[in-house]
């Protein structure tokens, strides 16, 4: 029987969807899977031996009862899934994560283990949100990562696979291939051309914004406006009316609070000019009247 290795992403945007990763591990009773949680440290959360309903139903409590925050380092879980299936070639990790804007590791270990001399186990990542995923970003290229192609519920997503790894049935994943422009007709590469600069420029804006930084900044701004893609810069909510301020994720521009000009205005000087030419001509006037 194959080993399929979860790993689930701590960080603070998967803890929605625990309840359904949960649900899905206990829905796939004749399969062995051990869990494994990247919080601050590597955590093992469970191992489904015997392949028991039991042993499903044991493994998914824990799983609900974990505490997902902020944004998590991934890589050194993975490597420990990778080392758990150790020499099983049937053996997978499925690696369950949410967005990760920051780069919290530069991959180098994951790589390693990858790019042994007969390496063959896959990692099949699930991205519970859409959403740049910054460790993903350095594995980008590898043999055997590869990205499910996901449906609208995440359990149906989980199920998919892990059911699919024990069975013939076939698994949808997208992968990325260069192709000649030979092959493309004219009208067809304008488009795909358009649209690939458009993703290029999403991704390089989220890096850029992520970095910080005067110099990023302004090339966030330059790249929203010439590529035509929202930034946290260069977008903007439009509410209709003030209900819809009370949104738990909404929070209104405090109004800038008021300053006073030390420098007069235009009008203001005319009328200091006009005050000025009234005392003046009384001056002239009373020194010129006779006694």
């Amino acid at each position: 029987m194959a080993k399929i290795v979860v790993v689930i992403d701590g960080s603070k945007a998967v803890q929605p969807h625990l309840t359904d990763i949960a649900a899905a591990i206990e829905t796939c009773t004749n399969m062995r899977a051990v869990v494994f949680f990247a919080g601050d440290t590597v955590t093992f959360v469970g191992e489904t031996t015997p392949v028991t309903r039991d042993s499903h139903r044991t493994v998914a409590t824990a799983v609900r009862q974990l505490s997902c925050a902020g944004g998590r380092n991934n890589a050194e879980t993975l490597c420990a899934a990778l080392d758990a299936v150790g020499s099983d070639t049937n053996g997978a990790v499925l690696w369950i994560h949410g967005p990760q804007t920051r780069l919290l590791s530069d991959g180098s270990a994951v790589k390693q283990r990858l790019d042994r001399p007969g390496f063959r186990t896959a990692i099949w990542e699930l991205p519970t949100d859409p959403g740049q995923h910054r460790l993903l970003d350095k594995l980008d290229g590898a043999m055997h990562v590869s990205r499910v192609v996901a449906g609208q519920h995440l359990q149906s997503n989980i199920v998919q696979v892990l059911q699919g790894w024990q069975t013939t049935a076939t698994i949808l994943h997208a992968t990325r291939t260069r192709i000649s422009l030979g092959t493309m007709t004219t009208d067809t590469t304008n488009k795909a051309a358009a649209r690939i600069l458009q993703l290029w420029a999403r991704d390089t804006v989220a890096a850029a914004y992520a970095t910080g930084g005067t110099a990023q900044i302004e090339e966030v701004i330059a790249l929203g406006a010439r590529h035509r893609v929202a930034t946290p810069l260069t977008a903007a909510v439009v509410l209709e009316n003030e209900r819809e301020l009370t949104g738990p994720d909404t929070e209104p521009v405090p109004p800038p609070e008021p300053s006073m000009s030390t420098v007069p205005e235009a009008d203001v000087w005319c009328m200091i000019a006009v005050a000025l030419a009234v005392v003046v001509v009384t001056m002239l006037y009373m020194v010129r009247r006779p006694a």
